[in-house]
């Protein structure tokens, strides 16, 4: 495979996850509205999800520099919105980061209304679906790669976002429920600790303890409150009640069954391009032979399948039964993403060899 293109194989893999769980995120708010749960039931089980998305687009950012020859020459790409697909990327790619941050800031503070956020919210998430139809653009649209220009683009790059995205958020949502499991008094410090974070503490008081901490034990201190101060946003005195047992149940089977529908969607939509490709013009048939012949793209559909075989088999079987997360679960989902993340990968790198 094109190694060098490692760079941009991890950018769009880890951008379109980032989105996927965006909307997931969306669709479990929409979910516990439906249901009639609390709203701070609904961003308890969320919240904690918001931590991953940004960093997963700084990631991919990050690693797509490493395939520009000359980075100082990057802000030429911006030069043609709405006429370059590579601008309009980096454009949506920067307003989803950028909305997203803001929304995320304002959910975990509280700032502004809830109508307010939820109007972030959408933005957002129109940004990220501006920016997965980008990155599908870039490689469509131009025409001279006639392997890339086919409908297969659409369904590989938003497959992707679906396949990776929930599964993403369930584990995350099944570790968040497991710390809230936890005695909230154990994140609670001695009143007489300078350094200690409590329930009730605003934002201007937890920046006084971080300046007397700096003052007091520099580093160690730092750190300490920073535990602290995490914990208290994530980990609430109400513990865990039956309506956020049956809401994280309730986000764990949809995101499985989200996932595993797109999975099984690439597994249909691979043998059927590949059989298009075979009959097509000299480069489509030239790549064909070439990626057909790679045993990559077979170990590519032998993860993606038994991710989606865990998700949708064992996972139904093992949710069937219980009544609350468990560390079974948690296990299957994590080994099934992982399968399915690593098979992501490999389908990009595959995708560069229509590079012909």
């Amino acid at each position: 495979m094109h190694l060098e293109e490692l760079p941009m194989i991890i950018f769009t893999t880890v951008g379109q996850m980032s989105v996927g769980a965006f909307w997931m995120l969306g669709i479990i708010h929409l979910l516990g509205y439906a249901r009639k749960m609390s709203a701070s039931t609904i961003d308890r089980l969320t919240n904690a999800a918001l931590y991953a998305c940004g960093p997963l687009l700084i990631l991919g950012f990050g690693a797509a520099s490493f395939h520009l020859s000359y980075p100082l020459n990057a802000l030429n790409s911006m030069r043609h919105a709405g006429s370059s697909w590579l601008t309009n990327e980096i454009l949506f790619g920067v307003a989803y980061g950028t909305l997203g941050l803001i929304f995320s800031l304002c959910q975990w503070f509280g700032w502004l209304s809830r109508s307010a956020r939820q109007v972030l919210a959408g933005l957002t998430a129109l940004a990220g679906l501006g920016l997965v139809c980008a990155m599908v653009g870039v490689y469509f649209f131009p025409g001279t790669i006639t392997t890339w220009s086919t409908w297969f683009r659409w369904v590989l790059f938003f497959g992707s976002a679906l396949v990776t995205g929930p599964l993403a958020v369930a584990i995350t949502i099944a570790l968040s429920w497991r710390a809230q499991t936890r005695n909230a008094a154990n994140y609670r410090y001695n009143q007489e600790n300078p350094l200690a974070v409590h329930w009730d503490s605003s934002l201007s008081e937890d920046l006084g303890r971080l300046r007397e901490a700096w003052q007091e034990a520099r580093f160690p201190g730092v750190w300490k409150w920073f535990k602290g101060w995490i914990a208290s946003r994530f980990i609430t005195k109400d513990g865990v009640n039956d309506e956020l047992t049956a809401l994280t149940l309730s986000a764990t089977k949809l995101s499985c069954r989200i996932s595993a529908f797109a999975g099984i969607v690439l597994l249909i939509a691979y043998p059927i391009h590949a059989m298009q490709m075979t009959s097509g013009d000299v480069a489509q048939r030239h790549v064909a032979d070439k990626v057909l012949a790679m045993p990559w793209l077979y170990v590519r559909w032998v993860l993606l399948a038994l991710g989606v075989v865990l998700i949708s088999v064992f996972m139904h079987m093992l949710m069937r039964k219980v009544k609350r997360p468990t560390q079974k679960m948690l296990a299957v989902v994590t080994v099934a993403f992982l399968l399915i993340f690593g098979s992501e990968l490999l389908g990009r790198g595959l995708h560069y060899e229509g590079l012909w």
